[in-house]
């Protein structure tokens, strides 16, 4: 009977320093800034940034009529008011609600049949109570206001908004024709903007009757 031997076989040094090597090769590999650039890493900057973009889409998705589309829309309680100048132009100025975000800014108002819109004011009101309803863009002597005139930036909040018109054919004053104001949004691109209330120059041939600019029967 031939024993069993306890004596390591010739290859198994070998073996064992094989894997010593194999072991080492690993250690090292992990310590290496080659192999390490290879690894994805998790990164908490790179979660910060796409979860602030995440956000920022959401919000935009919910804002976005604001920014695309800005209004100036419906009144606090108080209708037109309006005055003619000296030399026979008309003033209209009425309060609105602005609606822009972050804001829009109003660069002028299409002309309406009968008249040209030869200035435009937008100014944001305080929300004072001793504040004055009427804000006239035209000074005692007649000077015009150089303050808040178009291209003027508003935001959501109260404004004044203020039309300076010259009529120029009293029988073509439509009161049912909406004037369409025109501006930008906060991204620059061409905005009409809504305007609920008109402060139409046609609401106010009898005015303009009593003080000589257009003649009695005037207007369409």
């Amino acid at each position: 009977m031939i024993a069993a031997s306890d004596s390591p076989r010739p290859d198994d040094g070998a073996h064992h320093d094989g894997a010593h090597h194999d072991g080492a090769h690993h250690r090292d590999a992990q310590h290496d800034p080659d192999v390490l650039s290879l690894a994805p890493t998790r990164s908490t900057r790179r979660t910060v940034l796409t979860t602030t973009l995440v956000v920022a889409l959401l919000g935009g998705a919910a804002v976005s009529p604001l920014v695309l589309r800005p209004s100036l829309t419906g009144t606090t309680g108080w209708g037109a008011s309006a005055t003619t100048t000296e030399e026979g132009d008309l003033v209209t100025v009425v309060t609105l609600t602005s609606r822009a975000w972050p804001s829009a800014t109003l660069t002028d108002v299409e002309d309406v049949p009968g008249a040209q819109a030869i200035g435009v004011w937008l100014r944001p009101r305080t929300g004072d109570p001793d504040e004055p309803l009427d804000w006239w863009p035209v000074e005692e002597d007649g000077t015009l206001v150089t303050q808040h005139r178009a291209p003027a930036r508003f935001g959501s909040g109260e404004v004044s908004y203020a039309v300076l018109w010259r009529v120029t054919d009293c029988d073509a004053l439509d009161p049912a024709h909406t004037p369409t104001a025109r501006g930008t949004t906060a991204l620059g691109t061409p905005a009409t903007i809504d305007l609920a209330e008109p402060a139409n120059p046609g609401e106010h041939v009898e005015l303009l009757v009593e003080n000589g600019v257009c003649s009695e029967g005037s207007g369409a």
